[in-house]
């Protein structure tokens, strides 16, 4: 106990540390007096008595640490002193502060990002009763490794025999039009949920009951469960909704119950309405649909995937030519809404996950290295202090820590910058989600978990020493001896090689750079800046995909005929409005595309359109000509492309009469069965106008595509065409599965606010990374001057004009500067050639290579421009007197 005691009364003084010095000093004061009062009743006089005085009581230095070691734990003590000597050198060095600072920050908060994504979406189990249990139900597609769309026939059959599981859901996700009693409307996502969806949850409704299986049956009242939040917002937590009814487009629906807050099951619903198993049609994509289940007790995954191995595939639900290519596969539920990945390349995500995370990391070298190019300065300007320290009899390692601290300092200060920047982030993240109609799913948690909060620890830790460890190292060893003799002689301290190679080394990366990020911050920008060239605001879309009923033949469903019976259905509902399909929307299937005789490829969509395409989406003829009635024959091998195509392929010459050819899978020099050789016979305007790449379009009819992406271009009020849409929506007689119903605005709105996010993180890091470099510049011009001082005086009184005395403080700069961006010269072209900006969404800017030299030149002059003006103003007799 009387250790214990101890420590706490040692942690008690350490605390209060100020305080308990005060109280030491006035004891100290009182011992002299007492002292001296002695020695003048002895006869000496008050000055000798104070003397002596002195002399018995010892260094009064020393006797402050030794009482300080014996008040308080030593280490703990010196460490709190380490920690207030760092805040009190970044204070004063606050341009390194800030600049040092924001690089690290931005490294540490992109890792930090990617590590959380890992965790959050990765890594992440359903929050259920015994989530681990719940397993999804994949259809793989072994021919072209992607998943399949599951079809409610097959749903049904292992609702009827599996045993394996304790029970069978599935849900898909379509948008209805809540009309509200004032007549307004609202486009809200509703789950249509099998009846045993919430059974497998087992989480019982906050108010009401669950639905039913007679619920489901299509002669029964329509129902709907209400999520906590649309109940607070929307009825104000009213515990009366119960029994109220809503209007979803235009069926009314009974209100049922409300479910507890934060469930969100499936994904992240808030509404839910009963969907009917044996209404036929398909799940559509995950965070849209999907097939689910619950593991019975005892069983695991392999054993249940061995079950529906046995049952297999309802054969009429099955195309022809890939039945022996699909096959059911059972995973873990979270997994289902990664992007498709096949099962031998999911066994092996844990691995690559943690590679990526580490490159990523990487990024936080470059930041490092730049401040330890300052620090290194700055520790060489106070290398007369750290040189007398160690006279005095301070070790190498005491004083390694105390410079290791004060980087440590601002790396947590770097990474706590960063954790804010990422959680306003994951704030607006949140927000612009639920503008979208949509939430994050329900089980992801964008607070900071504790592996998160260690791993932001960890990049602090790793750029302080990266930073700090070759200052430390170099101050503390081979210039210390220069150090003393410079305080003897009052000589200068000289920049070593280490130094100069950083320099040259920044800014070769600042000029490296610099073409390549400005190229793809207006790749991503420009698009958005200039506008889609289109009235966005007057079009709506929607996925549609064939409804097989159960037991109808999958070969034998005319989609065609159906797809036309719906566009006729929606025209006459709104009259003046236009219609067309695609196999995507704005943008199609990332393909790898080359020109006949032509010796590169470009990456490119390739889009099927319909006969309608061009003219609903105001699409001009810049060139040839426009499809015409023969070209959507099957026989025809007739393509469009659009201007950035040309630009790209071509350089802006007219394509018309060349062959083009694309393979989806990759470059087409690296594929056997590249698609076959198309005629290019027009060329026309870019939709939306200004792509980050070129498109290739291919006429096709009605049918040939599946899913396809239905546009309507309804001019003025869309209000009714949205409602007609929701009434196909929910028309099982039409025999199509119609979901995904959006307006173009959202869509484009989506992706802008997506794209200006990148370009600002972008502008972010590279603004870093060329404060980084100025400032570098402005430390070697800062220390030079500081260092000729005497020098530059000598030379003034003897008559030199400015000129000499810029051209002699300048030049060290000057060769180092130019180093670098020769170098970095070098390498910008490299890259340009190698792995240029517009393979990944960049814009080329002609002239960017002069232009960015131009701007690293007027970045240099900035940062010289301050010590240039000290050195002008240094006077011979100032200078002198310093000597």
């Amino acid at each position: 106990m009387s250790l214990i005691n101890l420590l706490i009364a040692k942690l008690r003084n350490l605390v209060r540390a100020e305080q308990e010095d005060v109280d030491f000093d006035h004891e100290l004061e009182s011992h002299l007096k007492l002292s001296e009062e002695r020695y003048i009743r002895e006869g000496l006089d008050p000055d000798e008595a104070r003397r002596r005085a002195r002399r018995d009581l010892g260094g009064v230095a020393q006797l402050r640490e030794a009482g300080r070691e014996a008040r308080g734990l030593a280490r703990l003590d010196s460490l709190r002193l380490d920690v207030r000597l760092g805040l009190r050198m970044l204070r004063r060095s606050w341009g390194l502060t800030l600049v040092g600072g924001l690089a690290m920050a931005v490294a540490i908060g992109i890792a930090t990002t990617m590590f959380m994504y890992f965790d959050v979406f990765w890594n992440s189990s359903v929050p259920l009763e015994d989530g681990d249990s719940v397993v999804s139900i994949q259809i793989w597609d072994s021919s072209d490794s992607r998943r399949r769309e599951t079809s409610l026939a097959d749903f049904q059959q292992w609702s009827e025999s599996i045993r394996t599981l304790d029970d069978v859901g599935a849900f898909r996700t379509v948008e209805r039009v809540l009309e509200a009693a004032d007549g307004s409307i609202e486009p809200i996502q509703v789950a249509e949920l099998t009846p045993s969806g919430l059974r497998i949850a087992r989480v019982d409704p906050l108010l009401g009951r669950p639905i039913l299986d007679d619920d489901a049956r299509p002669d029964r009242q329509r129902v709907a469960l209400l999520g906590y939040d649309l109940w607070q917002a929307r009825f104000a937590a009213d515990p009366a909704v119960v029994g109220t009814t809503l209007d979803l487009d235009g069926t009314v629906h009974t209100v049922i119950g409300v479910m507890p807050e934060h469930f969100g099951f499936p994904v992240n619903h808030n509404i839910w309405t009963a969907l009917d198993p044996e209404s036929g049609g398909y799940l559509p994509a995950p965070f849209l649909g999907g097939a689910f289940g619950r593991l019975a007790p005892g069983v695991s995954i392999e054993q249940a995937e061995g079950e529906f191995g046995g049952i297999g595939l309802v054969p009429s639900t099955i195309p022809a030519d890939s039945e022996v290519r699909r096959q059911i596969r059972i995973l873990p539920y979270v997994q289902n809404f990664i992007a498709d990945v096949s099962p031998e390349e999911m066994g092996r995500r844990g691995v690559i996950q943690w590679i990526v995370v580490l490159l990523v990391s990487l990024l936080l070298i470059p930041p490092c290295i730049n401040v330890a190019v300052l620090v290194y300065a700055r520790t060489v300007s106070r290398q007369e202090e750290v040189a007398v320290r160690t006279a005095l009899g301070a070790s190498r390692s005491r004083i390694v820590v105390q410079l290791l601290i004060e980087m440590l300092m601002l790396s947590t200060g770097a990474a706590l910058t960063a954790l804010v920047g990422i959680r306003v982030m994951s704030l607006y993240l949140e927000q612009f989600m639920l503008q979208r109609l949509t939430r994050l799913p329900f089980w992801v948690d964008l607070s900071f978990s504790a592996s998160t909060l260690t791993f932001a620890l960890g990049l602090a830790v790793s750029a302080a020493l990266i930073a700090g460890l070759i200052p430390a190292m170099q101050s503390t060893g081979r210039l210390v001896r220069p150090g003393l003799q410079a305080l003897a002689s009052r000589t200068r301290i000289q920049l070593g090689l280490s130094w100069k190679l950083l320099v040259v080394t920044q800014v070769a990366l600042s000029f490296a750079v610099l073409p390549v990020a400005a190229e793809t911050i207006w790749g991503t920008l420009g698009p958005y800046i200039e506008g889609p060239g289109i009235p966005v605001a007057e079009y709506l879309t929607a996925r549609v995909a064939p409804a097989a009923s159960i037991g109808e033949p999958a070969d034998s469903i005319d989609f065609g005929s159906r797809l036309d019976d719906l566009v006729t259905e929606l025209e006459a509902a709104s009259p003046g409005s236009r219609i067309t399909l695609s196999s995507a929307l704005l943008s199609g299937g990332g393909a790898w595309a080359e020109l006949e005789g032509a010796d590169h490829e470009d990456f490119s969509l390739v889009m099927r359109i319909d006969d309608h395409f061009l003219e609903t989406m105001g699409t001009e003829v810049l060139a040839g000509r426009a499809f015409d009635t023969d070209d959507f024959g099957t026989a025809s091998n007739a393509v469009l492309v659009n201007r950035t195509f040309a630009d790209r392929m071509l350089g802006g010459a007219n394509p018309v009469g060349t062959r083009v050819r694309y393979h989806l899978g990759g470059r087409v020099a690296d594929s056997s069965t590249p698609e076959p050789w198309y005629e290019i016979v027009g060329v026309v305007s870019d939709v939306p106008a200004n792509p980050n790449f070129g498109t290739i379009y291919r006429p096709s009819e009605y049918g040939e595509f599946s899913p396809a992406v239905l546009i309507q271009h309804v001019p003025g009020d869309s209000a009714g065409a949205r409602r007609a849409l929701g009434a196909a929506a929910g028309n099982q007689t039409l025999g199509l599965a119609v979901d995904e119903i959006e307006g173009l605005q959202q869509i484009y709105t989506a992706n802008a606010v997506g794209n200006y996010l990148a370009a600002f993180v972008l502008v972010v890091a590279i603004t870093s990374v060329l404060l980084l470099s100025s400032a570098g510049i402005y430390a070697l011009m800062a220390f030079t001057v500081s260092q000729r001082r005497r020098e530059i005086g000598i030379r003034a009184a003897l008559g030199a004009n400015s000129g000499r005395l810029l051209a002699g403080v300048l030049g060290r700069a000057c060769v180092l500067v130019g180093a670098g961006g020769m170098i970095g010269t070098i390498l910008a072209s490299a890259l340009s050639y190698y792995i240029p900006a517009e393979a990944f969404g960049g814009w080329e800017i002609p002239g960017i290579l002069p232009l960015a030299a131009a701007v690293m030149l007027g970045i240099s002059a900035l940062a010289v421009a301050g010590p240039a003006r000290r050195a002008l103003n240094v006077g011979p007799s100032e200078a002198l007197n310093e000597g």
